[in-house]
């Protein structure tokens, strides 16, 4: 960040784009996933200055994209900070059921398991459509723990993990269990403690909020930690401080 703040954006692209193995390599993407947490969470000067940098860089070698949910699309198009940047949408939608099995065997494949076919047809049964992807994501995850290279994911586990729909709900009933052993309080405080991490705005949307641990209590802290450890909540560095 100190960086980009110093030199610019475009210095930086030219630095990476140099540093590139071939010359084939001569165009940048930069992805910016969660784009809507800028026009939530982010007061209008900081989002001016996001303006600042990026403009400068849109005639170069980089293209810019960024992901959000669609309800925050008015507020893309009507933001006075962001309106110069002459952005474009595309709407993805929700993926076509009969492509689940690719979203399910080819990840597999290049981590070199094995998913049999009885088990991927339970999982696209259970799924439903593409809308549920995030939990298909997930119950792979938990699917897929344990197992390395050459090995296979069964069906005996996926039962065990609840299934598509279940493993996120048993997943959060132990953590929440744990959270409540650990500190005392009841399963309402606990889930109090957790909404901090969520804002809803003014027409009721939720969405992700980053909150610095050094806000939160130990006691809290401590109430996080199941959620963390079954990946139902996430950490990680921004600018040196943990969130």
């Amino acid at each position: 960040h100190a960086r980009v703040a110093e030199d610019g954006l475009v210095a930086l692209v030219d630095e990476l784009l140099h540093a590139a193995p071939t010359p084939r390599r001569r165009r940048l993407l930069v992805v910016i996933d969660q784009f809507e947490q800028l026009l939530t969470q982010t007061p209008a000067g900081q989002r001016e200055r996001f303006a600042e940098l990026i403009r400068p860089a849109l005639d170069g070698p980089a293209q810019f994209v960024a992901t959000f949910r669609p309800e925050f699309l008015d507020q893309l198009l009507t933001s006075s900070e962001l309106i110069g940047l002459g952005t474009r949408t595309f709407t993805l939608r929700p993926l076509l059921t009969e492509m689940l099995p690719l979203v399910i065997e080819e990840p597999a494949r290049l981590a070199g398991m094995e998913v049999g076919e009885e088990l991927v047809g339970r999982l696209v049964a259970d799924t439903g459509g593409g809308e549920a992807l995030p939990l298909l994501a997930y119950a792979l995850t938990q699917l897929a723990e344990g197992v390395g290279r050459g090995g296979q994911l069964s069906m005996a586990r996926y039962e065990d993990i609840g299934g598509v729909q279940g493993a996120l709900t048993r997943q959060a009933d132990a953590a929440l269990a744990q959270a409540v052993t650990t500190s005392g309080r009841s399963p309402e405080q606990v889930v109090r403690g957790l909404l901090r991490l969520v804002t809803v705005d003014e027409r009721g949307r939720p969405t992700r909020w980053r909150v610095p641990m050094v806000e939160l209590s130990a006691a809290l802290t401590a109430e996080l930690d199941p959620f963390v450890a079954r990946r139902l909540l996430t950490t990680d560095i921004d600018n040196g401080v943990a969130v």
